[in-house]
């Protein structure tokens, strides 16, 4: 998502689909672990629909750990469902996790 790859994950949090957070917000302790990273790479890596409400896509991110400074690579795997009532995409695969 763009709000990820700009670092704002606070954002990013509203594309969650609201199936999987039963009630839950963007919380207090959520913003402050998404704060201590820095996401300085972002690129699409493979991309694919299994049925055309159904997507799939491998994402390599950047990450610098604000405390050490340190950059590293992981893939982030997403996985969205369209939502025909609402009209847009809900990531189902959860925010990523940066550590």
């Amino acid at each position: 998502s763009l709000a990820v790859r700009w670092n704002d994950f606070e954002m990013a949090a509203e594309s969650l689909d609201p199936t999987l957070l039963k009630g839950e917000k963007f919380s207090e302790q959520d913003e402050n672990y998404y704060k201590s990273y820095q996401i300085s790479g972002y690129s699409l890596k493979t991309s694919a629909y299994s049925d055309p409400e159904h997507y799939m896509q491998r994402i390599e991110l950047r990450i610098i750990d604000q405390n050490t400074q340190v950059e590293r690579v992981k893939i982030d795997k997403q996985s969205w469902r369209y939502d025909a009532a609402a009209k847009r995409w809900w990531l189902t695969s959860g925010l990523p996790k940066l550590e």
